[in-house]
C-alpha cells in the first residue's frame, strides 16, 4: 500500500503542473480507493460512529471520509467511472487557456483546467494528498 502511495506521490507531484485527463483519472481513482485499502474493515462505506474514537486507522478513515475534499474526489471518480452526472454530484467543467483566478506559477498559457464546482481539481487533490501523506508519515495520530 505504501509503495502505491509513493508511486502516486511522484505521479501527482509531476501531474499538477500539466495535468491530463488520463492522469487525472489515475490520481482520482487512487485517491478514492486508497482509503478503502487502508481500512478494509469499513468496506468503502460510511464509517461507523465507533470509528471516531477507534484505532488510528479507523480515526483516519472517519476523518477523511467526512471531509468535503474527499467527498468531492469520490463523487468525481464515480461520475467519471459511470459516465453520467448525478444531479447531487459536483458541477464538472473544463477550461482551456490561462484564466484569472486559476492560473498558478508554472502553468502554461494554454493550460487545461479541470474544475469541480468551479474549483481547480488540483486544489482538491492537494488537500487529500496532504491527509494521506500525514497518515503515511506518521503525523496523523
Amino acid at each position: 500500500m505504501l509503495r502505491i502511495f509513493i508511486k502516486k506521490q511522484r505521479t501527482t507531484t509531476c501531474s499538477f503542473s500539466m495535468i491530463l485527463i488520463h492522469g487525472l483519472w489515475d490520481v482520482l481513482t487512487c485517491f478514492n480507493h486508497l482509503l478503502e485499502w487502508i481500512c478494509p474493515e469499513a468496506h468503502g462505506r460510511e464509517p461507523a460512529a465507533k470509528f471516531k474514537d477507534g484505532t488510528r486507522t479507523q480515526r483516519f478513515y472517519y476523518r477523511l471520509w467526512n471531509s468535503t475534499d474527499y467527498k468531492n474526489i469520490k463523487d468525481l471518480c464515480n461520475n467519471l467511472k459511470h459516465f453520467h452526472h448525478k444531479a447531487s454530484g459536483p458541477d464538472i467543467s473544463i477550461e482551456k487557456g490561462a484564466k484569472a483566478g486559476l492560473l498558478r506559477a508554472g502553468d502554461s498559457l494554454s493550460q487545461t483546467y479541470f474544475l469541480s464546482d468551479h474549483e481547480d481539481v488540483r486544489v482538491i487533490l492537494m488537500a487529500v494528498y496532504r491527509e494521506y501523506k500525514g497518515y503515511f508519515d506518521g503525523a496523523f495520530k
